[in-house]
């Protein structure tokens, strides 16, 4: 598909991005079973940053601003999300997750 033909028809891709975090949180559901959610976000968290460095043009500066936004996402939200997939259904936490976006976004708008 060229751009113009994803930004005319959004979607299929938006379809397509529902069902990757769909499998997402299988996939962390079937995770935490085995191993712990630290263990596993760590994990996550380990090889995304492998992938990314590459791309990311960070200073020493921006690393000092970023790693408490970075703690606080990574042990306040990440964890806790994984953590709750070990108590409840998949399809509860999906719906969690998916309700913190909208009050994330919720924030952002003013009014």
């Amino acid at each position: 598909m060229k751009m113009p033909d994803l930004i005319a028809y959004p979607a299929p891709l938006a379809i397509f991005v529902i069902i990757i975090w769909g499998f997402n949180v299988v996939a962390m559901k079937i995770a935490v079973a085995d191993i712990s959610p630290m263990l596993f976000n760590g994990l996550r968290f380990l090889i995304l940053s492998i992938l990314l460095l590459p791309f990311c043009h960070i200073t020493l500066r921006q690393l000092r601003q970023l790693a408490p936004i970075a703690v606080v996402m990574g042990l306040g939200h990440f964890y806790t999300s994984t953590l709750s997939l070990i108590y409840v259904e998949s399809i509860v936490t999906s719906v969690i997750l998916l309700l913190g976006a909208l009050c994330s976004a919720g924030l952002v708008i003013p009014g």
